[in-house]
């Protein structure tokens, strides 16, 4: 292994002239004896010497090494971590995560400032002629000062005014794509964050490593998470009905995430603009999470219903806010079919109307069979097919024409047992889809998952409701399509939950279970009323205005007129406007505002465009469980990568890893242990002689 000297004590090394010059002195001539008969004498001489020789010379070796060896401790070797390292400065690498959960506060201090001070006392430790990059993932501008340069005064600068920033980090990805372009010979990198377990992936860590190692460089990974927090914050909220129809009330209904340790009570407000509206008093325990509702008469008006839900202050500051924005709208028909005589569409109906209020922006309108087939379906939304009765051409040609001018046709299937592979060719949108219905000797529980992890409502799905999700299942259809992997939702041992294609402007949904009790238990399992809530809240999206975003995000906007250009004017929350000039490439394309930097009510005007936009903090970087530095020591990483357990630790690492680690004591050891071989090997040597030998 690779060392260098910290002191000349290698002169020492010549006292090695000594126990040479004592075995030179030491060795004696034979003296000439007469005798008579001297052939049996010269043979033992010739086999003494030879042993003579041998012992004599391991002796010598020993006690050379010996010497070599406490002259090596005496100079102070320092081992390295690896091979050496390139000469010249050192090249630096600081990236701060700037997520707003680095906003934590722990022991009066943010772990955003813990992390700014780690990152000073390496820059403070730097010299004139080493160079130095800062990277800030998570802010608008990560690359705060790349490539590497040697101005340490405007270092010092930059990193006194950064500040945490509100978008996700994702530290290591971000580092190795840059790292990938160009990585420095002997660089060093050190990542300053609370790495969230669900923003950490060791994956990228163990690569960016291996990266590192190639180039002869080291990563710190500096966990400033480093004490439980007592925090409780908004997790999600969801508004029943998700617009404001009419001048009624809506309700509020926000799941609230309590960490280890907080306990106690804490106040729900919920304000427009600066009015407190109502309050509610809420009660924790260790861990819990609070679903309170909250209700609120709808305010005069013409202009969306905006405003925000506010808790009691604690660690993170950023989730105790929710802004919200309601639009008003006159609401989305929605034609309710049961081909069952109204024996299909109880649980359907109780799903939309929970309680008698709209879930949704859907008004379900119930039909029988007979209404379907003479009803005007062009000013419907939504069309919910239960169980249905013989489809013909005619009728299908109608659906079909429905859905490619932008309706939706949602089918759950029935006892009536329509829904085969004849029907199924009725509908060009669901060609390759094969169907069999399969009946189970026993009831069974079938566990659905989700493959689309970064389609939207699987996400929202995944984050209320963490798959898989068991249904017990009696019967149901076998969908199987030529390329399933486009397909979302999928049982575990094989087969589609639910089939959805795009015919047109509109979307056909097929699925495998009914929509009552008949077949399965679903309609009973808390996923029948998320999935539903969620699959038509995406439905509806396509009809309505989405004024809900996290930073980030962009806003679809789709004026009356055809244009392709259109002037927008931005207020920001802190009252900043802003003129946007936006193009778009055809008609039917919707112009794309990307300017929602910060959380807050921003407004947007394009006549006859005008809305209030919420934006909030995003929703993973509340969840704070956070890797510390104890967990990070615990994970299978490469060996160039360091874990420092504190500020301390991370300057002893960093001096092991610019100047070695010491050698001396291992020097000291095995000298040690080879005077003790020496002392053996001597009295082994005394106890050979025969009396009267001489050497």
């Amino acid at each position: 292994m690779p060392f260098f000297l910290a002191q000349p004590f290698l002169l020492f090394g010549l006292a090695i002239l000594v126990p040479i010059a004592l075995h030179l002195l030491h060795r004696r001539r034979p003296r000439p004896r007469s005798f008579a008969a001297v052939r049996f004498l010269r043979q033992a001489l010739k086999a003494n010497r030879r042993s003579r020789r041998l012992v004599q010379g391991g002796l010598l070796l020993l006690r050379i090494a010996i010497i070599i060896l406490l002259a090596l401790a005496f100079a102070r070797p320092m081992v390295k971590f690896g091979s050496l390292l390139p000469g010249g400065g050192r090249t630096v690498m600081l990236v701060l995560d700037t997520s707003p959960s680095m906003q934590v506060v722990e022991q009066d201090v943010s772990r955003f400032e813990q992390a700014r001070a780690w990152a000073l006392d390496i820059l403070a430790g730097l010299q004139d002629g080493d160079r130095l990059a800062i990277l800030a993932p998570g802010s608008e501008s990560p690359l705060l000062l790349y490539p590497p340069v040697s101005s340490l005064p405007e270092a010092r600068q930059i990193l006194g005014e950064l500040s945490p920033g509100w978008r996700t980090a994702k530290a290591q990805e971000f580092t190795l794509g840059l790292l990938k372009q160009d990585c420095p010979s002997g660089l060093e990198v050190h990542i300053f964050s609370d790495f969230q377990e669900n923003d950490f992936s060791q994956a990228a860590t163990k690569t960016l490593g291996d990266l590192l190692r190639q180039g002869r460089g080291r990563l710190f990974l500096n966990s400033v998470a480093s004490h439980p927090v007592s925090n409780a914050g908004f997790q999600s909220v969801q508004f029943l009905p998700p617009a404001i129809l009419g001048d009624s009330s809506f309700s509020a209904h926000p799941s609230i995430v309590a960490t280890g340790g907080f306990a106690g009570g804490d106040n729900l407000h919920l304000f427009f603009g600066e009015a407190e509206q109502t309050s509610q008093v809420l009660e924790f325990t260790d861990g819990q999470t609070a679903k309170p509702a909250i209700v609120c008469p709808v305010p005069p008006g013409s202009e969306d219903v905006s405003g925000r839900l506010e808790l009691g202050q604690d660690a993170y500051a950023p989730d105790n806010r929710f802004f919200f924005s309601l639009p008003r709208v006159a609401g989305l028909r929605a034609m309710l079919v049961d081909g069952n005589g109204g024996n299909s569409t109880f649980f359907l109906d109780k799903a939309l109307r929970p309680n008698g209020q709209l879930a949704t922006l859907f008004r379900p309108e119930p039909h029988s069979w007979e209404e379907l087939l003479t009803a005007d379906l062009a000013g419907f939304s939504l069309l919910l097919l239960c169980d249905p009765l013989e489809i013909g051409s005619g009728l299908a040609d109608r659906l079909n024409q429905y859905i490619h001018d932008g309706g939706n046709l949602l089918i759950f299937p029935g006892r009536n047992g329509t829904l085969n592979q004849k029907t199924l060719a009725l509908f060009p949108a669901l060609h390759g889809l094969t169907v069999t219905a399969r009946e189970f000797p026993e009831e069974q529980t079938r566990r659905l998952t989700t493959y689309r992890q970064d389609e939207e409502m699987s996400r929202r799905l995944t984050t209320m409701l963490p798959p898989p999700w068991p249904i017990p299942v009696r019967k149901c259809l076998e969908l199987k399509a030529p390329d399933s992997r486009q397909q979302t939702w999928h049982y575990e041992d094989g087969g589609l939950f639910a089939f959805r294609a795009e015919h047109g402007q509109g979307q056909i949904c097929l699925l495998s279970l009914t929509a009552d009790r008949d077949w399965s238990d679903w309609p009973v399992t808390p996923h029948y009323l998320v999935f539903l809530h969620e699959l038509l809240r995406q439905i509806a999206g396509h009809k309505t205005l989405a004024l809900q975003l996290e930073v980030g995000d962009t806003l679809a906007c789709q004026p009356a007129d055809a244009s392709p250009q259109a002037n927008f004017s931005v207020t920001s929350p802190e009252g900043k406007l802003s003129n946007l000039t936006l193009e778009r490439s055809s008609p039917s394309q919707p112009f794309r505002l990307d300017c929602f930097k910060t959380p807050g009510l921003y407004q947007v005007e394009c006549p006859p465009f005008h809305h209030h936009v919420a934006v909030n903090s995003p929703a993973a970087e509340a969840v704070l469980a956070c890797h510390r530095p104890e967990d990070l020591a615990r994970i299978p990483l490469p060996d160039s990568i360091s874990c420092p357990q504190s500020r301390d630790d991370l300057k002893k690492l960093l001096a092991a890893f610019r100047d070695g680690r010491p050698l001396w004591p291992t020097l000291i050891l095995l000298a040690f242990l080879l005077s003790a071989a020496e002392l053996l090997f001597a009295n082994l040597k005394s106890r050979g002689r025969r009396p009267g030998e001489q050497f």
